[in-house]
């Protein structure tokens, strides 16, 4: 069975469940999640998408993202971090934000951080390399070299970086 993810209007309130790829293409908004984890040393976990990925294939973007299914968001968040990356955390909430996308789905999206040091055990369905450094070298390497990463990781970072941190 096809996993459910959260409908929801403009205030975000949820209106009902509906299957993840009614979501691809559509107008619905929908909720997300994301979770950045850093190490102790303070550096940045990023993923580099695996191949099996619908949208944005082998590029580079956050640690853990997800659509929020019958939970909060902060569940979701706990949950998705033990599937993708096999560890358990507590996560601290930094922003939420709406994104209005006129040719692809709109959604909410809840962004948490959470520190945990390595090893991890990654989902290779999902994940095709884990990547860490500090949020410094990140930003100049997307710079450097904008293809690398995903448009949403790249909007992402830089609202971290004027408000979440």
């Amino acid at each position: 069975m096809e996993e459910l993810i959260s409908h929801v209007d403009e205030k975000d309130e949820l209106i009902d469940y509906r299957p993840r790829s009614e979501f691809y293409k559509s107008e619905m908004i929908h909720r997300t999640v994301w979770v950045l984890l850093f190490n102790s040393l303070w550096q940045m976990l990023i993923q580099k998408r695996s191949e099996n990925k619908k949208e944005s294939p082998w590029l580079r973007s956050c640690s853990v993202s997800w659509g929020v299914g019958i939970e909060d968001y902060e569940t979701a968040a706990k949950r998705e971090t033990k599937e993708e990356l096999g560890i358990d955390v507590e996560v601290r909430k930094l922003f939420k934000y709406k994104r209005n996308r006129k040719y692809s789905n709109p959604y909410f999206k809840e962004v948490y951080e959470a520190t945990h040091d390595w090893p991890l055990t990654i989902q290779e369905e999902e994940i095709a390399e884990i990547l860490r450094a500090d949020v410094e070298r990140i930003e100049k390497d997307i710079q450097e070299n904008p293809h690398k990463y995903t448009e949403w990781f790249k909007k992402l970072l830089q609202i971290y970086l004027q408000d979440g941190r």
